[in-house]
């Protein structure tokens, strides 16, 4: 039987848990014995520097100790504080103390021997690790042992990264999929040109593996399949036949407003465009085929895989809303897969996508929330600058925390630039598809383009706005 939404959320939360323990507490090598327990409760003043308490000063009692923590009571509480969540300075100071309580020598030399090790395999931590080490000369460590002290800090610094690493790449992302910097940085290589064999062999990938993906988040779902898209609804097959025209009319008016023939194929295989029919559900596919955490406001999200593109959607109770967000997910997969891999800058990417969407007859309506506060940031003199200038960050939703007013601004920009120049808004985008650059590089190709600069185009379009809608 498939595992509920519920169950398989925590079965997930258990899995990020179980590598969060594996990062802090790997690290910890042969000592020269185990936990030892005072013999008086050591009173312990300490601000972390990071987890959970970090910044926050701890005051209470240490009653053992070991190479991976101090356990004790703070703050009324029985709790486990790890060497990595302290500054090293505290670190050395308190473990010194702690050390020095330890009776026989050999075991205080050893304890030394780990203290060294610990604080070697640290960024920025010599200058301690050597008075740790000197600690454990003046008990007898001899040149052997201390040189085997500092190959163990770097295996110990080699592990941790690799565990670091291979948790970064377990743990769900955050933000815009249109962050990731294999996206943004992305070459301007042009996509290959398939046969039509190549293009049905993709298509069969492309339908085996999502029906795993489903399979695999609890659901088996019969596929529809159009000119433009593979489409896997949960709702139905009769939902998932009429997502598919709805996007095959979509594409094919969008596509002359790139530049390209209405009648163009340009997906590896299709676009693969999943429907999920509640917002449990929808989280639960994006983590599970995506590795992806889905923010309180996500309600369709596009990833980039190399050359093949998937749009996933939450069903809205408003079906206008429903085609709306299919439409803005399906325009980012059409302005990632025009022409090359290059990413367009985030202000022209983001303003394209909604633009798109608001010319189109059957989304139209998404013009009215964005066109007017668009008007009115740009006759308030917003900072139109900052908004072409701005650039996606990891983790983070398009334009920051701030991404209502710059995406509205977007929008506005873009609308003047394709409604009264669109020719030379297809060959902006073509010039930068070929060739992105960085902000400077970019910026002088806007110029050839419109034989102007990105800076008088503004002024330009600020004094239009003052007069138009």
């Amino acid at each position: 039987m498939a595992k509920s939404a519920g169950e398989a959320r925590r079965a997930a939360s258990l899995a990020v848990t179980l590598a969060i323990m594996t990062i802090f507490m790997g690290a910890r090598r042969a000592s020269a014995g185990d936990p030892v327990h005072v013999a008086r409760p050591q009173p312990t003043k300490v601000t972390p520097a990071s987890g959970p308490g970090a910044g926050k000063e701890v005051v209470g009692t240490i009653e053992r100790w070991d190479d991976a923590a101090v356990h004790g009571t703070f703050g009324g509480s029985a709790i486990e504080l790890r060497w990595d969540e302290l500054a090293p300075n505290d670190a050395y100071r308190i473990r010194k103390r702690l050390i020095e309580a330890v009776d026989a020598p050999a075991d205080r030399r050893g304890r030394f021997l780990e203290l060294a090790t610990y604080l070697w395999s640290i960024d920025g931590a010599d200058r301690l690790a050597v008075r740790a080490a000197d600690d454990a000369k003046r008990l007898g460590a001899d040149a052997a042992a201390l040189a085997e002290a500092r190959t163990d800090a770097a295996t110990v610094k080699s592990e941790r990264a690799a565990r670091l690493e291979a948790a970064a790449r377990h743990a769900l992302r955050t933000g815009s999929p249109e962050a990731d910097p294999a996206v943004i940085n992305a070459p301007a290589t042009p996509w290959p040109v398939l046969t039509i064999e190549q293009q049905r062999e993709c298509q069969a990938w492309l339908r085996k593996e999502t029906g795993s993906r489903l399979a695999s988040s609890g659901r088996e779902v019969v596929p529809v399949e159009s000119t433009q898209a593979l489409v896997f609804s949960e709702i139905g097959v009769p939902d998932a036949a009429l997502r598919a025209t709805e996007i095959d009319d979509f594409v094919a008016r969008s596509l002359p407003r790139l530049g390209l023939p209405k009648e163009s194929v340009v997906w590896w295989g299709k676009l693969v465009v999943v429907i999920l029919e509640d917002h449990d559900r929808f989280a639960l596919y994006e983590a599970s085929a995506f590795r992806h955490k889905v923010g309180t406001a996500d309600v369709a999200l596009t990833h980039f895989d190399g050359p093949r593109v998937f749009v996933t959607v939450l069903k809205q109770s408003d079906p206008v809303a429903t085609r709306t967000e299919t439409a803005r997910a399906v325009a980012r997969a059409l302005l990632y897969r025009h022409r090359t891999s290059a990413h367009l800058p985030m202000w022209l990417h983001e303003g394209l996508t909604d633009w798109l969407v608001s010319v189109d007859p059957p989304t139209k309506s998404l013009d009215t929330p964005l066109r007017k506060p668009g008007l009115a940031f740009i006759r308030s003199d917003g900072a139109l600058a900052g908004v072409v200038e701005a650039n996606y960050t990891a983790g983070e939703p398009p334009f920051g925390d701030a991404a209502d007013r710059p995406r509205v601004a977007a929008f506005a920009l873009v609308s003047y630039l394709a409604e009264q120049h669109p020719k030379e808004t297809i060959a902006l985008i073509d010039a930068l598809k070929l060739d992105p650059g960085d902000i400077a590089q970019w910026k002088l190709v806007f110029e050839r383009v419109f034989a102007r600069s990105l800076e008088q185009m503004l002024i330009t379009i600020r004094a239009y706005y003052q007069m138009n809608d």
